[in-house]
């Protein structure tokens, strides 16, 4: 067995069995223990209701500062955070653990079956490249019960080595991501190139120089007949991938890693898969809240997911009937869904439990806000939710209980009349009326769009690029919020604010989620991440901006960065 170190690719592998007595008990870990909590570890590799399925999979996340190895594990290089320049361990980093259970059907057995679960450990967040040395391990411990197989899988995961691969700059992933985006868009139907055309002019409506520079006329003349037959496609070399292999015994499995994921890009994650969940679900709320209703009745489903994964609700994700492995992708997809896939906003993936069982209860009653993920329906019971989310159902359900919004805070003195002027109109009108309750109202129109997208088959990459374009309007939007109720903002030193009715209008049906969000760990961490992003900027500001987040905290830029630990 290979010597731990800092920079292995697994960091640990844990193997857990379920015992008629004692419940679900981890009986072994390699190289050496944890450290984490051994009993609500093995009951989250092994599910509820797993006696009736064959296999199933859960994703684990816990805070690497939890851990008790000799050397404190660092996130590989070539996946970074979207600071250029982060190196190193990032306070809120967490671990990722890959479980794979399974059912052994043995009449010998109290209840028929013998359930068996194992799982490894890793900084890594791309863990769709483990899957299948983990099954082959399971498979050679179930054929021959031999304990050794772990230490097996442990060294087999360790001969990957991240050194080699190249670590390429923020700006350098967001164009290899734009690039599939346009692969994907113009191997796809007209229908789909219009819905692209639509929500390009949409976005640049406000910006003529871009508009003229990245006219959506030129998309349309590429367009093709819908049902035409295109010449065979050769697979070439894909730069955005970095093939290897990893050696497990005497099979050979070749891995390909992707190059342009972030931090907070978890497994294999489908925004196609959540949308098509949630795109028309139904919306079930006794009231409507300023934080989640945003455009009122005609709220999108959505839309409301988002606001509150981004004002930091309680969001729970249930699925009763379907494998853990159902809430689970539905979590690490809503984890993307609210940080623009990882390239915008982050502090969501330390806030998240994927799959949570009885053991997780007290830990969810001290959080404030979390995206958790059950089959269990006491959960569901006990309210610790503000939005539950159902997947088989199709339903999102706002709890009446859910906390009201904050008061705005105190106004602050400027000069500017014409700013002065707005803040007090702004402050003026009753909180209900603060949000755009028209029916065509500019997100119920893109979440539409979509939608309407999926159906014509959109790809992955075209959902995450709109995502995460709608995910930086937000943050501009407000920018420009800060801008005008506090005088200056860190997030863009230097922009132009007008004050025309469209920008009042348009402030006013967003200043309430913006200021759910200033109160949360993901707007702490971005505002630490463009503290240091601009570096000239002063600790004054950064300490300003931070002093009336509704949270009562303030900020130091060279503080170090805020801990987004649940």
């Amino acid at each position: 067995m290979t010597r731990p170190s800092a920079h292995d690719e697994c960091q640990f592998c844990v193997f857990a069995t379920f015992h008629t007595e004692h419940g679900a008990v981890l009986e072994r870990s390699v190289p050496m223990h944890t450290g984490l909590a051994e009993q609500e570890l093995a009951e989250q590799m092994i599910p509820d209701g797993m006696h009736d399925l064959d296999e199933d999979w859960t994703v684990l996340i816990r805070p690497v500062a939890h851990l008790a190895l000799p050397q404190m594990p660092l996130r590989p290089d070539h996946v970074q955070s979207k600071l250029p320049h982060s190196h190193g361990l990032e306070s809120g980093d967490c671990i990722y653990i890959l479980s794979l259970a399974r059912t052994i059907r043995c009449e010998d057995e109290p209840r028929g079956a013998h359930l068996v679960a194992m799982a490894i450990g890793t900084m890594h967040p791309h863990l769709s490249i483990f899957k299948p040395v983990l099954v082959l391990a399971l498979d050679a411990y179930i054929a021959t019960r031999d304990a050794s197989v772990i230490e097996q899988l442990y060294d087999a995961v360790n001969t990957l080595h991240w050194q080699h691969l190249p670590c390429l700059s923020y700006s350098e992933k967001m164009r290899m991501r734009s690039d599939s985006v346009l692969h994907a868009l113009y191997h796809n139907s007209s229908v789909l190139m219009q819905v692209h055309s639509a929500l390009y002019v949409d976005h640049t409506a406000s910006y003529t120089r871009q508009k003229k520079r990245h006219s959506s006329s030129g998309l349309v003349r590429r367009t093709r007949a819908r049902y035409a037959i295109s010449p065979p496609q050769h697979a070439g070399p894909q730069p955005h991938l970095y093939a290897t292999c990893m050696q497990f015994g005497t099979t050979c499995i070749p891995v390909h890693i992707p190059l342009h994921l972030f931090p907070e890009e978890i497994g294999e994650y489908s925004l196609s898969t959540l949308f098509a969940t949630f795109g028309h679900a139904k919306l079930l709320s006794e009231t409507q809240h300023p934080h989640l209703h945003s455009n009122g009745i005609h709220t999108h489903p959505m839309t409301l997911l988002y606001n509150a994964l981004v004002t930091h609700k309680r969001v729970l994700f249930v699925a009763y009937n379907a494998p853990a492995k159902v809430v689970v992708d539905h979590v690490l997809a809503a984890c993307a869904f609210a940080s623009g896939c990882g390239a915008v906003l982050r502090g969501f993936v330390a806030s998240a439990i994927p799959y949570a069982t009885l053991v997780n209860v007290d830990a969810l009653t001290r959080q404030r806000g979390f995206i958790v993920g059950t089959k269990h329906p006491r959960l569901e019971e006990l309210g610790l939710w503000d939005v539950l989310c159902h997947c088989e159902a199709r339903t999102i359900t706002v709890s009446s209980s859910t906390s009201p919004p904050q008061p705005f805070p105190p106004l602050l003195g400027t000069r500017d009349p014409a700013r002065r002027s707005l803040r007090h109109a702004l402050r003026s009108m009753p909180e209900w009326m603060l949000g755009d309750e028209r029916p065509h109202a500019p997100d119920v129109l893109f979440m539409q769009r979509l939608t309407s997208a999926l159906k014509q088959h959109a790809s992955e990459p075209f959902l995450r690029y709109w995502c995460q374009v709608y995910v930086r309007d937000f943050v501009a939007l407000a920018t420009r919020h800060e801008q005008t109720f506090y005088g200056m903002s860190l997030f863009q030193p230097t922009i132009h604010l007008s004050h025309d009715t469209h920008d009042m209008y348009l402030l006013r049906c967003h200043a309430l989620r913006i200021e759910g969000w200033r109160g949360t760990p993901s707007y702490r961490s971005f505002l630490w991440d463009m503290s240091h992003l601009y570096g000239q900027v002063s600790r004054a500001t950064a300490s300003f901006c931070l002093a009336h987040n509704g949270s009562g905290s303030t900020l130091s830029v060279h503080s170090p960065a805020p801990s987004t630990h649940r």
